[in-house]
């Protein structure tokens, strides 16, 4: 069984904030940056250097997004490990697009705008079965007295989340003809926490995600209480996604006329994406819950409730069996996510 892990931070500036996640987690950080090194060594091509590249993106978050390099920096640091290293596992998604972009996809989410409740999203973080103890719901208390909350991996500054100003954020990861290998670009987990900490609304959060300038492809899909949509990003981008009667399941394909010509998941040669997306979509249209099944009560009715789970991993390896996580972590939500 792989239990659901948690940690508070206290209400610190970055620096101190990630100084004290680094050392209160140093053995799941420490684990964290191997496995990422060792998946960069194994899907990157001969003479593939993640850490050179990690470089790079280390010097655009400096500009960008100051806060989180002090954050990053000070995680290295309280786990006792280099900070490019912290870096890489937070530029993770546009290091694997580098290294193989034809590589892992995971994750289904399904976003519900009713028009007599607030919307909800569910999300499954289907990876690779080496980390699946990887990964701890992480609450982040501000000192202005906001708060965000993240399903993420140990070293990772934000993934799936809510905030106290009420927007919610689902990641689903792409793949493009147009992903830019020879650049760099705002990693997407770096733009997750940008919208967790500063969106108070749908619009703030879609605007943020229209402004960015990534290098590799996903799918994010932001909502607040009363609406919620997708953005798809990639370098051409980005496409936007809208509910259909008040749902929208998203899963590793390019949807938005924007993308899809580029998309480089093909239905023959990548089926189970486009397989999850029309079982969720028969799902939903033979029993269209109210609420999540998954999810318990919110924390507030200014909050959208987003609950996520995780499912059997695909292959950690392509081209061979596949290793399912545990039965036992794979039926379970993560509790009071949203």
């Amino acid at each position: 069984m792989s239990p659901v892990r948690t940690f508070t931070s206290s209400p610190l500036p970055p620096r101190e904030r990630g100084v004290e996640f680094g050392r209160g987690n140093a053995d799941a950080v420490r684990r964290s940056v191997a496995g990422y090194l060792e998946l960069f060594a194994r899907r990157g091509a001969p003479g593939y250097d993640a850490r050179r590249w990690a470089a790079e993106f280390r010097d655009l978050i400096g500009d960008l997004e100051p806060d989180a390099l002090t954050e990053i920096v000070g995680i290295a640091e309280g786990a006792r490990v280099d900070a490019i290293d912290v870096v890489a596992v937070n530029a993770r998604t546009e290091l694997l697009a580098k290294a193989d972009p034809y590589g892992q996809r995971e994750c289904s989410s399904v976003l519900v705008t009713p028009a007599d409740a607030p919307a909800y999203g569910v999300q499954t973080w289907d990876w690779y079965a080496s980390m699946a103890d990887n990964w701890l719901r992480w609450r982040v208390p501000q000192p202005d007295g906001s708060w965000l909350e993240t399903v993420t991996e140990y070293g990772l500054l934000a993934k799936i989340g809510v905030s106290s100003r009420g927007v919610g954020v689902l990641l689903n990861m792409l793949r493009h003809g147009g992903d830019d290998n020879d650049r760099v670009g705002l990693p997407v987990h770096m733009l997750s926490r940008r919208i967790l900490a500063r969106a108070a609304s749908y619009d703030e959060a879609a605007a943020m995600c229209q402004d960015a300038k990534v290098c590799a492809s996903t799918s994010l899909t932001v909502l607040d209480r009363g609406r919620g949509a997708t953005v798809e990003l990639f370098p051409d981008g980005p496409g936007v996604l809208e509910p259909t009667d008040g749902v929208l399941v998203r899963t590793n394909h390019f949807v938005s006329e924007a993308g899809r010509d580029g998309c480089l998941t093909p239905e023959d040669v990548y089926p189970s994406s486009y397989l999850r997306r029309r079982h969720l979509e028969r799902s939903r249209a033979r029993d269209r819950p109210a609420r999540p099944t998954t999810c318990s009560p919110r924390w507030s009715t200014t909050t959208p409730r987003v609950a996520c789970a995780g499912t059997p991993s695909s292959s950690s390896r392509r081209g061979s069996a596949a290793r399912p996580w545990p039965q036992s972590w794979s039926s379970r939500a993560y509790r009071r996510c949203g």
